[in-house]
């Protein structure tokens, strides 16, 4: 458009200057979308950090309950361990609280029991031994036969053998509850101290 051999006229440096702006301002947009792609990539990153701090609060979350956990197992074992041993006693569930009172009085009442048992027996034997007087031997023999049958005696005998199956049992139940209480060799006396 000018002459190259001109003197600088000043239309030449303006379009030189338009030229080198253009080329600076080519630049600066590449600046401009780098900025742009460094502001999606800081935009990216900060979601990720909250994604990340969400993330790790979770974690932490689950963390604590697992070691919560981790601390109670040994609780939570022996209360297994409680649940089993208790299902295991359901024959001692019916157990009275005055048991032990109860099994007294029936150690008492078996001991009377066996008394008046030992003494009928020997006056059994006594009459089965000595000679009736003044009696016939049909009726002799009807003493015996009533002897031999359902008496007192025999009813008193059968009572004291229910009676010692009853206390075996009771003792059964007495120790299997010392047993689980851990108090095998502890004796009534010193409970009731």
């Amino acid at each position: 458009m000018f002459k190259k051999s001109g003197k600088n006229p000043v239309i030449n440096q303006l379009l030189l200057e338009l030229r080198s702006l253009e080329k600076d301002l080519t630049i600066l947009k590449g600046k401009n979308d780098k900025y742009i792609h460094h502001l999606e990539e800081k935009e990216m990153l900060e979601e990720s950090i909250r994604y990340s701090e969400t993330e790790y609060g979770d974690q932490q979350h689950l963390l604590n309950r697992l070691q919560e956990l981790q601390r109670i197992r040994p609780l939570y074992m022996e209360k297994k361990k409680l649940s089993y041993e208790q299902n295991q006693l359901e024959g001692c569930k019916n157990f009275p609280f005055s048991g032990a009172s109860r099994l007294e009085k029936l150690l008492i009442e078996c001991e009377e029991l066996t008394i008046s048992f030992q003494h009928l027996e020997k006056k059994r034997e006594e009459l089965e031994t000595s000679p009736i007087i003044g009696l016939s031997s049909k009726q002799a023999a009807l003493i015996h036969q009533y002897l031999n049958e359902e008496t007192p005696l025999k009813q008193l005998n059968n009572k004291i053998e229910q009676l010692k199956i009853e206390i075996e049992n009771e003792m059964k139940d007495v120790t299997s509850l010392q047993d689980h209480l851990g108090m095998q060799n502890v004796t009534y006396d010193e409970v009731e101290k």
